[in-house]
């Protein structure tokens, strides 16, 4: 797993509110990069696992912890 699609993979992950005409690319971008934290440890977690067993930790992953995901926040909402 690697950020090679990342347009900025040393990005600020800390920053967590966007704002502009590309708000919602640097909120993908800041998804993508958290995700892939998270699934480089589900990988060596689960080293020697198949596919299916992968699978089912990552939906486990989601189910306990929750994964990242961007949505809209409109002023006045």
């Amino acid at each position: 797993m690697g950020d090679a699609h990342e347009e900025e993979p040393g990005a600020d992950l800390t920053q967590r509110s966007f704002t502009g005409t590309n708000a919602m690319d640097q909120a993908d971008q800041t998804v993508d990069l958290l995700n892939n934290i998270v699934g480089r440890q589900i990988g060596p977690d689960n080293a020697g696992a198949s596919i299916k067993d992968i699978t089912t930790a990552t939906l486990n992953e989601f189910h306990t912890n929750g994964l990242y995901y961007k949505d809209w926040i409109f002023p006045g909402r």
